[in-house]
């Protein structure tokens, strides 16, 4: 193997290492909603690839085979030649074998219809625009109750200001990029658990809601 191939592991590392600014300026500071929704689902489908890739290593009986790498990567790469190479594939499955429940079913399938609104164009030429209608699905599947602030979770840098990101973006466009956040993290952390505390002898469990805090208006 060439010492400059870089290994599942080291794709994933680099992609994580990178995703925190990427997520900032392309999902909640880029002008274009079609960019950052195309964007945002792009980082969800490889976030849950990772994920997929990290259940299917712990859990099968055959990772010291020599080909068990190169078949897992013909089964998850992209592209319509792979069983698993497309977003609505790697949705169905996660919920199948019981590694998302309905709730993430929902938002997946609601970013992913989002997601081929604006990626194919309408006959009049048209776009969509991000509305309370468009990220509704998403956000309420993958976020409690309270008001959710942008601010406090690290997704505006500190000399960026909040108002007029607002003005600029727009609240649907706030709104959306904290629900992603949010699943992005889950999503994220589920893996690193499958990783580092999970073993072939843990059952399949449904990603873990988010835990952290919730923060309300006017809260300090």
């Amino acid at each position: 193997m060439s010492k400059n191939k870089q290994t599942p592991d080291d794709r994933r590392q680099k992609w994580l290492e990178d995703l925190n600014e990427e997520f900032r300026y392309e999902i909640v500071l880029n002008e274009s909603d079609r960019g950052a929704v195309l964007v945002a689902s792009a980082f969800v489908e490889e976030a849950l690839e990772h994920l997929l890739r990290q259940v299917f290593t712990v859990k099968s009986c055959n990772t010291s085979d020599d080909k068990f790498a190169s078949q897992l990567n013909r089964l998850t790469k992209s592209g319509i030649d792979a069983p698993l190479g497309s977003f609505s594939s790697r949705i169905t499955l996660a919920y199948v074998l019981g590694i998302i429940d309905v709730d993430y079913l929902t938002a997946l399938e609601a970013l992913r219809n989002l997601r081929n609104s604006y990626a194919h164009r309408k006959a009049n030429g048209t776009r969509p625009k991000l509305s309370a209608e468009a990220v509704m699905d998403i956000r309420s599947n993958v976020i409690g109750p309270g008001i959710w602030d942008i601010r406090y979770v690290g997704l505006l840098p500190n000399d960026v200001d909040f108002d007029s990101t607002v003005a600029t973006v727009g609240v649907f466009r706030i709104s959306f990029a904290l629900a992603i956040w949010i699943l992005l993290r889950t999503i994220i952390d589920e893996t690193n658990w499958w990783k580092h505390s999970a073993n072939a002898q843990t059952p399949i469990r449904s990603v873990p809601k988010f835990s952290g805090p919730t923060f309300r208006e006017g809260d300090n």
